[in-house]
């Protein structure tokens, strides 16, 4: 399955672009998009902790998982792509 990724700030000085597509297996959890793109930028690994990540616009903590009904649902690296 395709995932649209887009990159802000200093990280898209580390991949080189703004936006990409990556291939990731069905079943595949935020941080294993994640351990694939530090695969291939090493320097993204100096960021890991200090990540802002999103699914379908729905905020990303990388350290924190709660969820309720009527907004985002804040999950943690463990939460599934779609």
């Amino acid at each position: 399955m395709k995932v649209k990724v887009l990159v802000f700030s200093v990280l898209r000085d580390i991949v080189g672009v703004e936006e990409m597509e990556r291939e990731v297996v069905e079943g595949a959890t935020v941080g294993d998009l994640l351990e694939g793109m530090i695969a291939e930028w090493p320097k993204l690994k100096d960021w890991e902790g200090r990540l802002l990540l999103a699914v379908d616009l729905a905020e990303i903590l990388l350290t924190q998982c709660a969820s309720g009904e009527g907004g985002p649902t804040l999950l943690h690296k463990d939460c599934f792509l779609k």
